[in-house]
């Protein structure tokens, strides 16, 4: 029982820092894409 809970608090704590790094992704690909458009 313990174990299953420790279980899920894990994935919790992996799909929060799944979506805090793909949040950075797509700030980080707004600003390359707004370079490039600034660029043309």
């Amino acid at each position: 029982m313990l174990r299953k809970l420790n279980c899920q608090r894990h994935l919790e704590r992996k799909t929060r820092n799944g979506l805090r790094k793909k949040k950075l992704l797509r700030e980080t690909f707004v600003m390359e894409l707004s370079k490039i458009i600034e660029v043309k």
